[in-house]
């Protein structure tokens, strides 16, 4: 069991067949036996297309959280005599907990598949979920409901992560912007099935025995044609002179021994900064500054998932979107009576214009912020991974310094306004942001997982901040939000975004190019050397089978590398 897991928990990167690579020259590819594929040869493909369907299939996912106005339908439809009990709140809580769990542990084999299988699988399971569910209804039988809201949101998590993770891939000049794009047609997506959803309870006799046949007559389609459209980048893929890794593709090592020497013994997280192909003649000097820059190790994913910078991440990101409860509690509450109406004597038609308008602010936030850091790297030149992690740090500094002004001025209606534009800005713009963070953290192979993961610390950080604060919106939920916000700030500090920080053999943390703590792992052969010029760095003898020397004088055809 325990080396299932282990192989299990390690992604292996597949090479695509040519088949595969001819047919996907063309926009609708369809898998065929014997290693086949179908092609519609018509329309050209372009990346464009892709990350429209990568919109598309994170529209659809907002069905998952629009289904929550069902609650009540159902609890009539189910159990008329049982007023007191909240059953269809209790399914969805259910459903929730699936698809939290599922995107915590399908990445690897999302990665190892590709994204067609992932979709396929993902839609299947979305379809024959809708369909039990719809079954249950006309039925009228409780228990089936329970298969049902285990189906569709394992479906909706691989298509949530495979979108996400294959959209990333495509965009390594504008990771940014391609995150905001597909978080901003998630957002979208649940307020258009929330619209269409009630819509249908509203006009329809009966709406309850045809409901679902309704969705999955628009849903189907969407799925069917984002499977087709959805592919990982061929082997050639150059996008304005950088290939997937975002590597200029001059500076870029050979694709094949990367594959051969790394990617296919799981050590998916390169460092591609030292691995480079140069033209000088003469090789480094051990012990040189020169040679410690050359000391290549190549991550897995589980190492990326154990480490300390990821745990901080996660903290951080759960922080930076638990204080979007304040925005759920009048958005969604919980007697069905907004409480800001008694609380500020508005009237209904104030109460669902902030609603509207905290919306639209929250769908900006998704889209420029994480456009924002791709400016700031192209601007300033700045390292990727540094550039997400001065504006996620950007967004805690904000809630950290306004909550307790918002706090000490809670009675005044126009500042619960700006409190609320502020949180769904912040707390959607970090979703959105995390995404791209992630990729320039741990790569395009181990984005999808730890994007998985890293939903699953949000899902339960909402859960505990909503189990243990049930009173309605006050100055005292706003000094909580402010502590979460700022222990998120502090740990975002020890996001270490250096490689030579984060390939060190041990932990190792700089500051302002400064080293600040260095704790070297013990290792069977403790040969530690130093240069005169290595900035006090302490080189170890790495072990064979973790470090791997790469001459930076060989050439793109014949690449020089020697185990030690």
């Amino acid at each position: 069991m325990f080396e299932w897991l282990k192989v299990y928990w390690s992604i292996t990167v597949r090479t695509k067949p040519f088949a595969e690579v001819n047919a996907e020259k063309w926009l609708l590819v369809c898998p065929m036996p014997e290693n086949e594929f179908a092609f519609v040869p018509c329309i050209r493909f372009h990346r464009t297309y892709l990350i429209i369907a990568a919109f598309i299939a994170q529209s659809t996912v907002g069905l998952l959280y629009a289904m929550a106005v069902m609650a009540s339908p159902f609890n009539d439809h189910f159990f008329p005599d049982q007023t007191g009990k909240d059953f269809g709140h209790q399914l969805f809580l259910v459903g929730g907990g699936i698809f939290s769990l599922s995107v915590a542990v399908i990445g690897p084999a999302i990665e190892r598949r590709g994204p067609r299988w992932s979709m396929t699988l993902g839609s299947i399971c979305v379809v024959l979920g809708l369909i039990i569910l719809q079954i249950a209804l006309i039925a009228k039988v409780w228990a089936i409901m329970y298969i049902g809201a285990i189906l569709f949101p394992v479906g909706f998590g691989y298509i949530v992560l495979t979108s996400m993770s294959t959209c990333q891939k495509w965009s390594p000049d504008l990771r940014g912007t391609a995150s905001g794009i597909c978080i901003l047609g998630f957002g979208l997506g649940q307020a258009f099935w929330t619209f269409y959803v009630n819509y249908l309870l509203d006009h329809m006799q009966s709406p309850l025995h045809t409901v679902f046949w309704f969705v999955l007559a628009i849903l189907t389609p969407l799925l069917a044609l984002c499977t087709m459209i959805l592919r990982t980048p061929p082997p050639s893929f150059v996008v304005h002179g950088h290939d997937m890794h975002g590597i200029p593709i001059d500076h870029a090592p050979n694709a094949e021994v990367v594959q051969d020497e790394y990617l296919k013994v799981g050590m998916t997280l390169v460092n591609f900064s030292v691995v480079e192909r140069q033209t000088a003649d003469n090789t480094a000097i051990e012990g040189t500054e020169r040679h410690y820059y050359e000391q290549v190790k190549a991550l897995t994913l589980l190492q990326c998932v154990a480490s300390t910078d990821f745990f901080c991440l996660c903290i951080a990101f759960a922080a930076n979107s638990t204080i979007g409860l304040t925005f759920v509690e009048i958005a969604a509450p919980k007697n069905g009576t907004n409480p800001i109406i008694a609380m500020y004597n508005i009237t209904t038609v104030e109460a669902e214009q902030l609603i509207a308008v905290g919306s639209i602010v929250g769908f900006a936030g998704r889209l420029l912020v994480p456009a924002l850091s791709d400016i700031v790297i192209r601007v300033f030149y700045a390292n990727p991974a540094f550039a997400r992690k001065v504006v996620f740090v950007g967004l805690l500094a904000i809630e950290t310094i306004t909550l307790p002004i918002f706090k000490e001025i809670f009675d005044s209606y126009s500042a619960f306004q700006w409190l609320i534009y502020s949180v769904k800005f912040c707390s959607g713009g970090g979703g959105a942001l995390i995404a791209c963070f992630l990729t320039d953290m741990y790569g395009v192979y181990n984005m999808g997982t730890m994007y998985g993961l890293i939903l699953t610390s949000w899902s339960i950080g909402l859960i505990l901040v909503g189990v243990l604060f049930t009173d309605v919106l006050g100055p005292a939920q706003l000094q909580v939000f402010w502590i979460i916000s700022l222990v998120g700030l502090i740990l975002m500090v020890f996001v270490r975004t250096v490689s030579i920080d984060r390939f060190y053999h041990g932990y190792q943390f700089s500051m302002c190019g400064r080293i600040l703590l260095q704790i070297p792992f013990r290792t069977p052969n403790k040969q530690w050397r130093k240069g005169p010029n290595d900035r006090n760095a302490v080189l170890l003898t790495p072990d064979r089978g973790s470090f791997f020397m790469w001459s930076s004088d060989s050439e793109r055809g014949k690449q020089e590398i020697r185990s030690v």
